[in-house]
């Protein structure tokens, strides 16, 4: 990719352990090209001690180098002091959670690198992926699923949806990417995001928030028969 070539910016909100209780974690990352080299040009993880408290930043890297809060068990008392520990990575392309979040001495740091690892990307070929992803005992916190289409009939594809969000209730995320107006044509509005690739950059776009699109479906329209008549276009003004 050339140089000229804008950031990459990945944003995640999540909820991690922190001084004995769930808290609000916002996960920041920036990875953009010096010269024919990709950096992490910024990597942020983001706190809410609690509801009252104010946000800080846990961790904050930029290119190879910064620091990680080392005394997270503190939270919980009135008159906190927040230290911090300042660190070099070995290089400028490596990520500080992957880094840091091997080692107790940075928690912060070691919680989400734990939920990344449990992080599970998944292209279904075979009714056999399908089933082994679905019957694991400990749910994913994230799954992804490319094209679960591809080994199901269309008329199927309604079933394989239900099969998903029993997934979702037992505690698992999952992230669909699909091609499939079947796939869609069974979807909830609500359930359904779509990406506008530029020349430049991408954007993504939640079904729910296109009025016309709500208006569309409340009609009896189907997802799928909308996104072939061309309605998934960016928000209209």
């Amino acid at each position: 990719r050339e140089a000229t070539e804008p950031t990459i910016l990945i944003e995640l909100d999540l909820r991690l352990p922190m001084a004995g209780a769930e808290r609000s974690v916002t996960y920041h990352l920036e990875i953009t090209r010096d010269g024919h080299k990709t950096v992490v040009a910024r990597e942020i993880v983001c706190c809410q001690p609690d509801h009252h408290g104010h946000p800080f930043h846990c961790l904050d890297f930029n290119r190879g180098s910064g620091y990680a809060i080392v005394n997270e068990g503190h939270f919980n008392q009135k008159t906190r002091k927040i230290k911090y520990r300042n660190r070099r990575l070995d290089r400028s392309d490596q990520l500080a959670v992957q880094s840091l979040g091997q080692s107790l001495r940075f928690p912060m740091a070691h919680h989400l690198r734990q939920q990344m690892l449990n992080w599970h990307v998944a292209a279904f070929y075979s009714d056999a992926t399908v089933l082994t992803q679905y019957r694991h005992p400990v749910p994913h916190p994230l799954l992804c699923l490319k094209w679960p289409e591809r080994p199901h009939p269309p008329q199927q594809l309604r079933a394989t949806l239900d099969t998903f969000r029993a997934y979702a209730q037992r505690g698992g995320q999952l992230l669909v990417a699909t091609h499939s107006p079947e796939l869609l044509e069974a979807a909830r509005i609500e359930e359904v995001f779509w990406l506008n690739k530029g020349p430049n950059d991408s954007h993504i776009f939640r079904a729910a928030d296109d009025s016309q699109l709500v208006a569309y479906a409340r009609e009896g329209d189907g997802l799928g028969f909308l996104w072939r008549h061309g309605f998934f276009l960016a928000p209209r003004p």
